[in-house]
């Protein structure tokens, strides 16, 4: 998220309405990151509590055998007038495709 709140208003620059994460938890904890990442009205948190949208999208990661269940991978998506254009996913530790500065270079 980091990368994403640093760069706010570049995105908006480049026509961006709404720059938004989803995660695997439930709301409250998801109103906590935003508040302790200082995201404001830069970035909204969305909560996909048992990850079945992300399941849906072919975007979930399966951690149970770690204890935690089915969990949102790390991705990006840049979607434009309800049209998926860009999935960025990371499949390993670190971000690289799914980072702020790869959907930058895609818009």
């Amino acid at each position: 998220m980091p990368g994403f709140l640093k760069n706010a208003d570049t995105f908006r620059d480049k026509g961006v309405d709404v720059i938004a994460v989803v995660a695997a938890n439930d709301p409250f904890v998801m109103s906590g990151w935003g508040r302790v990442e200082g995201v404001k009205d830069k970035i909204v948190c969305l909560s996909d509590t048992d990850a079945a949208w992300s399941a849906k999208m072919g975007l979930s990661l399966d951690l149970s055998s770690r204890g935690m269940g089915l969990r949102t991978a790390r991705y990006a998506l840049i979607i434009n007038d309800l049209k998926i254009e860009y999935i960025g996913v990371d499949s390993a530790p670190g971000v690289t495709v799914s980072g702020a500065e790869a959907i930058l270079a895609k818009l």
